[in-house]
C-alpha cells in the first residue's frame, strides 16, 4: 500500500513507482522537486556546513570527491567556494562512487597533481575512509559508525537518520489514512561533528595519517 525510498532514485523510476503505489515517501539529501512526499536533509546545506568548516581552518585550495551529476552536495561545494571568493580548481574535483576503494584511488589521483589540495570535502563517509591514508585535511558527510573508529577520527556532518526514518513513516501513514493529499516536504538539519581529521593548515601533519 505504501513505499519508502531511501537514497537516490532515478527520476523516471520514481515517476513509475509513484504511479504504481498510492503513497510514496522519499528519504534523501537530494530533493525530488515535489514529485512525492519527502523527508530531506538538504545536500546543499550539508556541503556548505562542511566546506565552511574547512575554510575556517585556513585551507584555500579545497577539493571535492563524490558524485557530480545532479548532486546537491556538489552544488553546495561550488556555491560555498564562490561565496567565499575561492576558485574551483578542476584538478581537485574527482567524481567517484561511494566505496572505500574509490576513495583510495581518488586520493592517489589528487596526489599526482603538482600541488595537492590543502583540504577536501568528501560527499560521503565511506569514500572518505579510503582517503584517510593520505589526506591533509578531510571532512565528509553522513556520520556512519566507522567514522568514529578511523585514525584520525573523521570530521563529518551527521544526518539525523532516525528522525528522518520516523518522519517518513509518519508522512506515509498520514497519506494512507487520507490525512493529506498535497505533496509535503519535511526538512531536517545536519549537525557538524568536529573530530580530528581536520586541522588548521599550519598544523597539518598529513604524512602521519593512517587507518
Amino acid at each position: 500500500d505504501g513505499l519508502i525510498i531511501i537514497g537516490r532514485c532515478n527520476p523516471l523510476a520514481l515517476k513509475k513507482l509513484n504511479q504504481k503505489y498510492r503513497s510514496v515517501v522519499s528519504v534523501n539529501r537530494n530533493s525530488t522537486n515535489y514529485e512525492v512526499d519527502e523527508v530531506l536533509c538538504d545536500g546543499i546545506k550539508i556541503a556548505a556546513m562542511a566546506v565552511e568548516h574547512l575554510i575556517s581552518l585556513g585551507p584555500r585550495n579545497i577539493g571535492y570527491v563524490g558524485g557530480c551529476r545532479n548532486e546537491d552536495r556538489y552544488t553546495g561545494y561550488l556555491d560555498t567556494l564562490k561565496q567565499n571568493h575561492l576558485d574551483v580548481i578542476p584538478e581537485y574535483v574527482v567524481e567517484s562512487n561511494q566505496t572505500e576503494i574509490e576513495g583510495f584511488e581518488a586520493m592517489e589521483k589528487l596526489l599526482k597533481s603538482e600541488v595537492c589540495p590543502t583540504g577536501i570535502y568528501c560527499a560521503n563517509d565511506i569514500t572518505a575512509v579510503g582517503m584517510l591514508y593520505f589526506t591533509p585535511s578531510i571532512i565528509a558527510s553522513d556520520d556512519i559508525e566507522e567514522a568514529q573508529y578511523t585514525k584520525p577520527m573523521l570530521t563529518t556532518v551527521g544526518l539525523p537518520k532516525e528522525e528522518m526514518g520516523r518522519f517518513a513513516l509518519y508522512l506515509l501513514l498520514d497519506r494512507m489514512k487520507g490525512g493529506h493529499s498535497g505533496v509535503v516536504r519535511m526538512e531536517l538539519s545536519g549537525k557538524l561533528l568536529v573530530r580530528n581529521s581536520c586541522s588548521h593548515v599550519s598544523e597539518s601533519f598529513w604524512s602521519d595519517y593512517c587507518i
